[in-house]
This record gives C-alpha cells, structure tokens and sequence, in this order.
C-alpha cells in the first residue's frame, strides 16, 4: 500500500491511498462472502452460488460497494498507522479510481489537532477605566422604583402620554399579511415591545380614538418575506391610565427588604450598581484582551468544531423554549426562521468562541495553568447552577465527561484571568512616533515656523 500526504488549511490532512490489486482482491473475496450468505438465489443453496451467477443477481454496483466496504476502512486504518496521522473525527473519503485487476485508489481527508501560535501575549496593554456612579445612576433607580409601586387612575381630560397604560385594540398587516390582531391589550407606552413610531404616534391620542401609524419594517426582520416592507399598525384606543408615583419617603425605602429609611437605600442602591459596574469593567477587560490576543495569533482549526459550537447553541436555546413550554420547531416557524437559518446567524458568534477558547487553552499550556479539585468544583456550581450538592454525583454519574468539560472550562477561566491580570500590569505603549513627512524641518524650527509633534497615544482596539 502506498500513502502520500499534504497539510491542507483548516487543520486538515490529505492521504491519497494506493492499494495494491492482492489486498483489493482479498476484500472482494470477503464481499463475495458476506453477500453469498445474504442472499438466496434461486436453484442454490444460500452461499453456494457461483460468483459470476451471484453478481448477476445482486448486481456489479452491489458487488462494488460490498468490496469498498471491507477494503476502505482497513486500508484507511493503515494509512493512519503508517502516517502517524491522528485524527480527531471521521474524513472526507472519495473514491479516485477503481477498475478490475488494478490497484484501488482513494482520498481521505482527515480533520486534526488545531494548531495555535500565540502572539506576544505579554505585551498586551488594557487601560483600566475608573467606575465611578454618579448620583443621576442613584436617582434613576429611585425613580423605578417609584414606577414600580405606581397607582393608576383613569384619564378623560388628556391624550396619552408616554408611560401611560393603555387598552387597545392592535392590528397591523404589512404585503397583505397579518402581523398582528388583538383585542383589549393592554399596552405600556413606551416600553410595549411594538415599533417606536408607533408609541411616537400615539402621543395626543384620546380614549376612544384610532390611529394609524406607518412603518418600514427592519432588514433584519424575522419573517425575510416582509424585510424592508411598509406595515400599517392601527390602534383603536379604549381607556388610558396615567401613573401616579409615591413620594420619595422612608416609607418608599421600607418597601426594599433590610432597607429603613432613604439614606440607606441611596447607600444600597450605589453599592449594588458599583458592583454591576466593576463587573462590566472586568467583563470589558476581558473582552479587549482577548480580542488583541487573537489579532496577535494565528488558528487553523477545522470547521467541523463551529459546526459542533452551534449544534450546542442549538440544543441549548431549544431546551430553553422546551422548559417555557413551547415546541422547539413550533416556535422557529413562529420566528419566521428554519434551524439553517438560525445555524447561519449564529455561525460569526460561534467561530468567535471556538477562536477564543483555543487560544485560552494554549495559553493555559504556555503558562502551565491547571486548576486545583477546589476550582474545579467550584466551576462545577458555577456552571450547573442551583444544583444541590448531594445531587452532583448523580449528575456526574450520568454524564462522566462533565467533568472533563468542567476541568476545561475551568482552565480557560484562569487562563483568561492571567491574561487580564498581565494585560493590566504591562506599560501602556509609547505615543506615536512622527512620521517622516511630519517631521518638521530644521530651517523651520529656528525661524518659529509651523512645527508638527504627534502626542497621540496609541490605543490597542477592543
């Protein structure tokens, strides 16, 4: 048997086997074989057929494929042995060439280990960015909060306002389609999910008055049929209510559990969103670092891994509409998308986590990162949620790769964390130097004439 071999792009291996006319004949013998006993011809006993009388039963196509099937995986396995060659799914295999008493020849194309070259990991620069809440963040909380225990009375003397409730009737149709009927909904404007102009144009409207109001619907829309198309909402008003806030008392703070008076809730309310705030910048610097790490390395992985990337972001967001008791399929036609559809959407995000989680777990390696059992766990809780305790060896039991994937994940965060915390420790980059044609010339510089210097710093994008 002869094997060649060419490195192809997307971590793939090409091995063009050769085999010789005796080991083809010896597969044809098992396939002459295994059909004798499948099949019964008539005027002979099962397996005593004549080879000649047996294809001329089942057919020369048959007999082929019979002869592929013993002979390409033997020979594929032995091409992987003589090759060294290790793969990590099934190939690509095409048949080259297949004619009597002639050696057999055929392609497999092999899917392999990714390969990562890291860039200059520890030259990255991310600028920390000061989280500071200022007291307008404190008192739009407070004002929420004011909605949320809001009373409602009716108003006749006004047209709407935004943040009045309403009870309309809704109808849109947009090509001759209906996009919406409903009756009697009650609607917040301003915050009703329903295009902006419509809210826009309800503005002034009084109870007991329609209103017809034009829309471009998005390119993006998820019925493609109607993207770009003009819809018409028309909305038959029946009553509107207008909020009334309670004042901004201790009696307001009292409604927050453990909270007594208003000073306390402001000092809550700001320790809450100074959480939220340093958990969005350490989020940020995670993001910009990443980001600047793949700019700096290069990946060749094969494709089949965003394929996989995505049929989990399938199952994932199907278990989710399963768990909210709708029918998966159901609620795509719902959408107006087919799964390819969602598989094409979400292919760019995918692509993106399989570049970031490759080049994480080679930096792991580089750094000789490995969590410790008590990571490990506690990357365990943090993935499976409220799980209690005693019901995580059952889980574990019945999935044992868990904990393979868990010990990964785990790897990548710490790996993540390293970057970030070298990305924050690293010296910002020097301003730009001037170039050439900015420089400014001698005779121009003593005689107080225009003098160019560039104090730009340069900044890595996030």
């Amino acid at each position: 048997m002869k094997v060649t071999q060419e490195r192809l792009e997307g971590s793939r291996i090409a091995l063009t086997v050769e085999v010789e006319p005796e080991q083809v004949n010896r597969a044809t013998d098992r396939a002459y074989q295994h059909l004798g006993g499948q099949y019964v011809v008539p005027g002979f006993r099962k397996g005593k057929a004549p080879r000649h009388i047996l294809r001329s039963f089942v057919g020369e196509q048959r007999i082929r494929q019979e002869t592929l099937d013993h002979l390409l995986p033997d020979a594929y396995r032995d091409a992987l042995k003589d090759t060294g060659v290790e793969p990590i799914a099934d190939p690509e295999v095409e048949l080259l060439t297949m004619e009597p008493e002639q050696p057999v020849s055929f392609k497999a194309t092999v899917p392999v280990a990714p390969t990562v070259e890291l860039g200059d990991y520890r030259t990255i620069h991310v600028e920390p960015q000061p989280v500071d809440i200022p007291e307008e963040r404190i008192d739009a909380v407070i004002e929420d909060l004011r909605r949320q225990y809001a009373t409602w009375e009716d108003v006749t003397d006004r047209g709407i306002e935004s943040g009045d409730r309403i009870i309309a009737d809704v109808n849109s149709t947009a090509d001759g389609q209906t996009l919406i009927d409903a009756k009697d909904q009650q609607l917040a404007v301003g915050e009703n999910g329903l295009p902006k102009e419509v809210d826009e144009g309800l503005l002034g409207t009084a109870a007991g008055e329609e209103r017809t109001v034009l829309v471009t619907l998005p390119e993006d829309y998820p019925r493609p049929e109607l993207a770009g198309k003009e819809a018409v909402y028309t909305i038959a008003v029946k009553s509107i209510k207008a909020p009334i806030l309670p004042p901004v008392d201790d009696a307001l703070a009292q409604r927050t559990p453990g909270i007594s008076d208003v000073a306390a809730l402001r000092a809550d309310i700001r320790q809450r969103l100074q959480k939220a705030a340093e958990d969005a910048e350490t989020e940020r610097q995670r993001t910009a670092a990443v980001s600047e790490l793949l700019k700096r390395s290069k990946l060749d992985y094969p494709a089949f891994l965003v394929e996989r990337q995505i049929d989990r972001s399938l199952e994932t967001f199907a278990g989710n509409v399963a768990r909210q008791g709708f029918d998966p399929e159901q609620y795509f036609r719902m959408l107006g998308l087919t799964p390819e559809e969602l598989r094409s959407r979400w292919r760019p995000d995918s692509e993106e986590t399989v570049r970031r989680d490759l080049v994480l777990a080679e930096l792991a390696k580089a750094e000789g990162i490995e969590p410790t059992e008590e990571q490990v766990t506690e990357e365990l809780h943090r993935l499976v949620g409220n799980v209690p305790a005693d019901q995580l060896p059952g889980l574990i039991a019945a999935n044992p790769r868990i904990l393979t994937a868990v010990r990964s994940s785990a790897r990548e965060r710490l790996a993540l964390d390293r970057l970030v915390e070298l990305a924050l420790q690293s010296e910002a980059p020097p301003p730009e130097a001037a170039t050439p044609a900015e420089e400014t010339a001698p005779d121009e510089a003593s005689a107080g004439g225009p003098q160019t210097e560039s104090t730009e710093n340069r900044e890595i994008p996030e």
